[in-house]
């Protein structure tokens, strides 16, 4: 069981640096969270088929299986949105498995998978906008709160589930939709640029160089490739960058004070605009860069950020892993050694004492001698008949590791839905926000091209699993599921007094009626049958 110690529960406000980045330090040792990976048998299927999948949960703070919970969640949810199904698995040192049927009596379709453990749910809760009018519709405000409540990263993964085969063998990949649905026509005219910028660090501050991250999509989420140009209040350009990946890229000017600017981007069949945030008169300017295993982080502060005493923490998956005291400064670089920091997102945030946030940047660490040596496989070149016994080596990987393998045709694979592995998920897109395209290609090669996609990939889609303001700043979190060792059933039963009298009334005057209504000889029957009972 992880409760809140009591030095994190409450008590006075923080009134130094050292404390703040205790209570982060704190946080990440006795609160950990969990992740979950979801191996499944194949990459899309038929109606018919069924299913087979293998869950872990891991630890955040060790990276070791974790034990925290026992229970995980599996539901199978359909593409109008409607869950299909949901599983309860045992989960043994971090392990666990289960099945999903697909009965050819549901709708082909793209499906989701998702899994979580009701500890999760402790982290990134969003709630759905809706009008508040609806929530009279719910007996109590919690039941209104739950209903429109979602949850920002849990394991999910979406395949496609084709029509059942006609005949045995024939694997046509046709899709037959639900019957009455609403289409639209598709609109001739250009599509829309959905343009997004991101300061890094958070904040564009006056007078100093800022970079800003930017991905260009078009309003069906296509990657649209161009030159996105700044220009201020008067359309004076002062900046220009073109996409260098997948609509992305970044572009660096130096702000003026209470400046007004518009990012303007171009592309082969129109432009599209989008207002920047505010410049910030005080401020701290944040830029990361790695070379030859150093993580270089220079931060610029301005205004009166400038007088204050400021720190800085390093974390990776929760866990503390350098804080620094850096006085008053104006110019300063801090160089980390990469070997010291876990493979994976690492997070860098500049605070004050009060635990104001100047600066927070995500950036991602590779070290290959932390790497697992990959597995491979041996006896698996032949041609091999259905149900055939096969004797396969297996080499490479950590001794004494449980490993989940599932054979399939590979004619009949689809990668496009299956492009990532345990490592992807467990260090890269569980900590992205929506979907990641590709997460494969990240880790092709270690060279220039894929360290600075992956670096603008988290500059653009990073999500904050470990938010710094609810790990340092006392009351910030709070504990609402508590971890389940086994199954945990929660809710309350209402009682409805008022409805209860009103329907005591109703029999009451029911019954009257009755009576009033029955002949002489009708009583004397019913006297006679109560009686003879």
């Amino acid at each position: 069981m992880y409760l809140l110690p009591a030095n994190l529960a409450g008590g006075t406000q923080p009134d130094s640096l050292a404390r703040l980045a205790d209570r982060a330090r704190l946080f990440g040792e006795r609160i950990p969270q969990e992740k979950v990976y979801v191996q499944m048998d194949n990459t899309g299927y038929f109606l018919g088929d069924t299913v087979w999948f293998a869950a872990y949960t891991r630890r955040t703070d060790t990276g070791r299986p974790s034990r925290i919970s026992r229970v995980l969640y599996a539901e199978l949810w359909n593409h109008d949105g409607y869950l299909v199904e949901r599983k309860l698995v045992e989960m043994r040192d971090g392990r666990g498995h289960g099945f999903f049927a697909l009965p050819d009596t549901l709708y082909s379709g793209y499906f989701e998978l998702r899994a979580y453990t009701r500890w999760q749910l402790n982290w990134g809760q969003t709630e759905h906008p809706h009008n508040p009018r609806t929530e009279i519709q719910f007996y109590t405000k919690e039941m209104a709160k739950d209903y429109f409540r979602d949850y920002e990263k849990l394991y999910s993964r979406v395949f496609p589930v084709y029509d059942k085969p006609r005949e045995a063998g024939q694997y046509v990949r046709d899709m037959t939709l639900r019957p009455l649905r609403r289409h639209f026509k598709a609109d001739n005219s250009a599509p829309e640029v959905v343009l997004s910028l991101y300061p890094e660090g958070g904040h564009l501050v006056a007078g100093t160089p800022n970079r800003v991250a930017f991905e260009a999509n078009d309003d069906e989420g296509m990657h649209l490739e161009g030159t996105l140009t700044i220009v201020d209040a008067s359309g004076t350009q002062v900046a220009e960058a073109k996409t260098e990946q997948r609509g992305r890229g970044t572009v660096e000017f130096t702000p003026a004070a209470d400046g007004k600017y518009t990012a303007q981007f171009t592309w082969k069949k129109g432009t599209g605009k989008q207002k920047l945030p505010d410049v910030e008169a005080d401020g701290c300017v944040m830029n990361v860069s790695q070379h030859d295993g150093k993580v270089d982080i220079h931060l610029v502060a301005a205004g009166r950020v400038t007088g204050e005493e400021l720190g800085m923490t390093v974390t990776s998956q929760g866990v503390l892993h350098d804080f620094q005291e850096m006085g008053k400064i104006t110019d300063k670089t801090v160089t980390l050694d990469a070997a010291n920091l876990r493979n994976g997102v690492v997070q860098a945030t500049v605070f004050n004492a009060q635990g104001c946030i100047y600066a927070d940047r995500l950036f991602f660490v590779r070290n290959a001698e932390q790497e697992v040596a990959p597995m491979t496989f041996t006896g698996t070149d032949a041609t091999f008949e259905p149900f055939s016994a096969i004797k396969m080596g297996v080499h490479g990987g950590v001794a004494g590791s449980t490993v989940s393998l599932a054979v399939r045709d590979a004619a009949h694979t689809e990668y496009t839905f299956d492009n990532g592995n345990i490592y992807t998920e467990m260090l890269l897109s569980s900590q992205i926000r929506g979907f990641v395209e590709d997460p494969g290609y990240y880790f092709e090669k270690d060279d220039e091209e894929h360290r600075r996609a992956l670096d603008l990939l988290l500059m653009i889609q990073g999500w904050r699993r470990f938010d710094w303001y609810t790990m340092a700043i006392p009351g910030a979190f709070t504990v609402q599921y508590m971890p389940e060792l086994t199954q945990m059933m929660i809710g309350e039963v209402n009682t409805y007094q008022a409805e209860a009298a009103e329907d005591a009334v109703l029999e009451a005057g029911l019954a009257q009626s009755l009576e009033a209504s029955q002949t002489e000889g009708e009583k004397e029957a019913a006297k006679a049958d109560k009686s003879s009972r």
